[in-house]
C-alpha cells in the first residue's frame, strides 16, 4: 500500500495545532497512527480518509488513549471534521485517491479532462453574453452594494467554473443565482487572484469524487475558503 503525505507536514496548519495540543513528541505518534489508520480503512469503507466511528477504538487503543479523548484531539487540530456515521480527514482523501476502489489513472481521466477545459473555454463566452442579460441590480455583495459590470462576470465565471469542475453541463439559469450565492461567490473571489480561482476550480475537478467534496456549488461555496488555504 502506497501512502502520500504531506509536503513538509510539520508546517500544515493540521500539525501545528497538533503539537499545540498534545506536544511535539506525541503529534508524530498522532499524525502516523491516524495515516496509517486512514490507508488500511479505505478499501474498506470505499471512502478515502473517511473514519467510521466504530474503528475510532481501534486507532485510539494503539495509542494508549480513551477514543474519545482521541475524537477531540484530532477534531481540535482539523486533521478530522464531522461527517455522516465518522470523521472525513480532507487532507488524506485529497492525498491519496489512488486507494479508492476503482480508481483510474491519469491517463484513463485525459477524456473527462480535456471535456473539461473544453467546457470552460465555452462557459467564458456564455457568461459574457449572459450578464448583459441579466438585471444587474440582483447582483449585490453582503452589505448590499451592487457589483460593477467586471465585478458580475467574474461573479458568474466563478460559478459556473465551479459548476463544471462539479460535473453539471447544464448552463445554469437566471432564477439560480440566489443572492447568498452571489455573496459567497463574490467574498471569495476578491479574497483570491485568478491563479488561486483557477487552482481551486482544478482541485474540486479533481477531487469531485471524494464524498467529503459537496456536490454543487450552493453547497459547495461556503467552504470553499477552507479548501482555498490547501492550495
Amino acid at each position: 500500500m502506497e501512502l502520500r503525505f504531506p509536503t513538509d507536514v510539520e508546517r500544515t496548519h493540521e500539525y501545528q495545532l497538533l503539537e499545540a495540543l498534545v506536544g511535539e513528541e506525541k503529534a508524530a505518534r498522532y499524525f502516523l497512527r491516524l495515516w496509517v489508520h486512514l490507508g488500511y480503512s479505505a478499501p474498506t469503507t470505499g471512502n478515502v480518509g473517511f473514519m467510521p466511528e466504530e474503528t475510532a477504538p481501534l486507532l485510539a487503543k494503539s495509542l494508549g488513549v480513551q477514543a474519545e479523548d482521541l475524537v477531540k484531539v484530532l477534531l481540535g487540530s482539523k486533521w478530522l471534521v464531522v461527517g455522516q456515521g465518522g470523521w472525513n480527514c480532507l487532507r488524506f482523501g485529497m492525498l491519496n485517491t489512488h486507494l479508492k476502489p476503482g480508481f483510474k489513472t491519469q491517463h484513463s481521466k485525459g477524456g473527462h479532462g480535456k471535456a473539461f477545459h473544453s467546457r470552460q473555454r465555452q462557459i467564458r463566452g456564455e457568461v459574457a453574453m449572459q450578464s448583459l442579460l441579466m438585471p444587474a441590480d440582483m447582483f449585490r455583495r453582503r452589505d448590499g452594494q451592487a457589483l460593477t459590470p467586471e465585478e458580475i462576470q467574474r461573479v458568474m465565471l466563478l460559478v459556473r467554473s465551479l459548476d463544471n469542475a462539479l460535473g453539471r453541463v447544464q448552463q445554469r439559469l437566471n432564477h439560480e443565482y440566489t443572492e447568498g450565492m452571489i455573496a459567497d461567490a463574490y467574498d471569495l473571489q476578491a479574497d483570491l487572484t485568478d491563479d488561486q480561482l483557477n487552482q481551486l476550480v482544478m482541485l474540486v475537478f479533481n477531487h469531485r469524487d471524494h464524498p467529503a467534496m459537496p456536490k454543487t456549488a450552493e453547497q459547495l461555496l461556503p467552504e470553499a475558503k477552507i479548501l482555498s488555504e490547501k492550495l
